[in-house]
């Protein structure tokens, strides 16, 4: 163990090495199973995000990796029972553990929800989980290996995602959106009503199935301006409906990034101003 752990000088390779650990529950290291010092060894070095909770007390040992995850319970919580740092989550974590020690099977899920607190308040985080026991040569658990990813941020930008999707769908503006190959890839209810086509009779087609056949280049112009980062004010203009008749609109277009802030493609949302651009024909009569 103690070899491994000068092969391995992280932060908290070291930490484990420094700590005073006969006075702890475990004891000293090299009375620990041997099952035990192989799964820190193992972890020590590891990228993914581990803790070992080990012995009937459940004593926290973990890795670099899963140290950020712990906020400020870090590094006060290594070598202490889970129960003493974990207090605010230790109703819904200890029955987690107690169950892969008592029926040896492993327990996962994904984006498993969490209260803790760990920056001077409780939140709710998610963690996709993997907890599964370490054995001796006999089959006796001794420890729960937490293999963790945490997906707090990837939940949030889903529930936005949906709630996104949700105002969209049921808004009664036409919105619409468009790849670089100005090809459509999303349409709504409110497009559906203005255009009169329905999601399936337009998805992958080119969203210059809209465009009036006088005005040829107006779609490569707008997304020229997009890819140029140049800002598209609202403008009004015509668009064909499925009939062949021509509709008179409102027209706002906003470029469309990925994670990586990369340009992939443009939404449009259109407004029926029929009504206004024929009082306003009828007033210059």
């Amino acid at each position: 163990m103690a070899a491994a752990l000068d092969l391995n000088p992280s932060e908290m390779a070291r930490l484990i090495a420094a700590l005073d650990w006969p006075s702890c529950a475990l004891g000293p290291m090299h009375e620990w199973p041997a099952c035990l010092r192989a799964a820190v060894d193992l972890a020590l070095p590891a990228h993914a995000q581990i803790v070992i909770f080990a012995g009937e007390d459940y004593v926290a040992l973990y890795n670099d990796a899963y140290a950020p995850t712990i906020g400020n319970k870090h590094p006060t919580a290594l070598g202490r029972p889970a129960r003493e740092h974990w207090t605010e989550l230790w109703s819904d974590l200890e029955p987690l553990l107690k169950q892969v020690r008592t029926s040896g099977r492993t327990v996962s899920a994904r984006d498993r929800p969490f209260q803790i607190n760990r920056h001077g308040y409780v939140e709710t985080v998610y963690f996709d989980i993997s907890y599964s026991p370490i054995r001796d040569e006999n089959g006796q658990i001794h420890a729960v290996l937490c293999i963790v990813a945490e997906t707090t941020e990837r939940v949030a930008a889903l529930n936005a995602e949906r709630r996104l999707s949700a105002i969209v769908s049921s808004s009664t503006d036409a919105i619409l959106g468009m790849d670089l190959d100005q090809r459509i890839t999303a349409w709504n209810r409110g497009a559906e009503a203005l255009y009169g086509y329905a999601e399936h009779e337009v998805l992958g087609r080119p969203v210059t199935l809209l465009v009036p056949p006088d005005r040829p280049e107006e779609e490569n112009l707008i997304m020229a301006q997009i890819m140029n980062g140049t800002r598209i004010d609202t403008h009004e203009t015509q668009r064909l409906h499925k009939n062949g008749t021509l509709i008179d609109v409102s027209l706002s277009v906003s470029a469309i990034h990925d994670r990586n802030g990369r340009i992939v493609g443009a939404s449009k949302i259109a407004r029926d101003i029929g009504g206004r651009k024929k009082a306003e024909r009828l007033q210059r009569f």
